[in-house]
């Protein structure tokens, strides 16, 4: 595969995940995903065996259990199987070396693509119908893939270029009022120019802690609008933002909290797509059993960069999902049954970008094995010529 069939493909990954809330063609397009989930299981099934340990096979039959099974023995629909074509994507894309031509190009044409969606939005009619945080979100992710393909430049033109494109990515997502998209390309502009080191997050340890950050908030949120400070704290955002101070995600956590209370184990079984986090809308959907599975899949995911943290790709493309993950406390998209394939595409190619450096480092070692059978045959070739 070469660069321009990979960003051709990646291209297509973000039409998709543009027109994931649009409605166009739902029932063909969730019959295929299904159809497609189906094919690439038994794939993965046969082709990964190997390669799982007993830990992930049992994450996996977890996931599958909560996900797939009891939803649908429970006649609650497939949304879960349709999600779960996310993960999918990621296990092919985790087949492809990424060599760092594939990523700069895929970057630069999501990072332009962002863009004129947002000029579409703020200068054209076409998604004036649109949800302004849907916009703002699609930008952010283009953004994020963008970053993560030219965080590394070292020459003052490249550090330029990356200050031109948050300059011109903040404007324009400021018009749309979503706060955490432009609160989140500040943390990564941060960590472009070393304000911030986000590496040092990257422990083991800590990455639970990340991947349960929506849950904290969720938490927290919905006691604080329980407390007597929640009206002076919604009057001041009035009165300043034009808007109430969680914009009313308090009611719809403490609902989604109500749910899982009523359905402990495996949830409600469907996925609400109107719960603005992903956590609160994997509890409400598939319960703590489901829950459990879900966010052990992503650590085991993850935990495969940390031999790899000193390549500058594989730790962008971990630092841009987190950021993602992390704006998904208060957004939707990540979780769905229309998900947006943008945050599993750079886990995709963080994956692939391992394998790349997983084929170098065996053929290293297979040079170096080679190397005193070499130096053993032309000492004895030398020998004999000297007899």
């Amino acid at each position: 595969m070469n660069s321009i069939i990979f960003t051709i493909i990646s291209v297509l990954i973000w039409l998709a995940s543009v027109l994931q809330g649009t409605g166009y063609g739902d029932d063909v397009v969730g019959i295929t995903r299904i159809a497609i989930f189906a094919i690439f299981s038994l794939v993965f099934v046969f082709s990964a065996q190997k390669e799982l340990s007993k830990k992930n096979m049992l994450i996996g039959a977890i996931v599958v259990v909560s996900f797939v099974i009891v939803p649908y023995s429970l006649k609650q629909g497939t949304s879960g199987i349709e999600y779960l074509t996310t993960f999918l994507l990621v296990f092919i894309l985790a087949k492809i070396k990424m060599k760092d031509s594939f990523i700069k190009i895929t970057a630069l044409a999501y990072g332009a693509m962002g863009i004129l969606l947002l000029l579409a939005y703020n200068i054209t009619p076409i998604f004036s119908k649109w949800n302004p945080n849907t916009i703002a979100m699609m930008a952010f992710f283009s953004y994020m893939v963008l970053y993560l393909g030219f965080m590394n430049v070292e020459k003052r033109l490249g550090k330029y270029f990356i200050i031109f494109t948050i300059i011109v990515y903040m404007s324009l997502i400021s018009i749309t009022s979503a706060r955490s998209s432009i609160i989140f390309i500040a943390i990564s502009a941060m960590n472009v120019f070393k304000i911030l080191n986000l590496k040092n997050l990257y422990k083991r340890n800590i990455y639970m802690i990340l991947l349960l950050f929506p849950l904290i908030i969720a938490i927290a949120i919905t006691n604080i609008a329980t407390t007597p400070y929640f009206k002076d704290l919604n009057r001041w955002s009035m009165e300043n933002l034009d808007k109430q101070i969680f914009s009313g995600r308090d009611i719809i956590w403490d609902y989604g909290f109500s749910v899982l209370g009523r359905h402990f184990w495996f949830g409600g079984g469907v996925i609400n797509n109107g719960m603005h986090n992903s956590v609160v809308t994997v509890l409400h959907a598939f319960g703590s059993i489901g829950f459990i599975g879900w966010i052990f899949a992503f650590n085991s995911i993850i935990a495969k960069a940390n031999n790899y943290l000193e390549d500058t790709y594989v730790r962008e493309a971990l630092t841009a999902f987190f950021l993602m993950y992390l704006q998904q406390a208060f957004e939707l998209g990540l979780v769905a049954s229309r998900p947006n394939y943008i945050p599993y595409l750079v886990l995709g190619i963080m994956l692939g970008r391992i394998k790349l450096l997983q084929s170098k480092e065996k053929e290293e070692e297979a040079r170096i094995k080679i190397a005193p059978k070499r130096r053993f045959a032309f000492k004895l070739r030398r020998s004999r010529d000297e007899f």
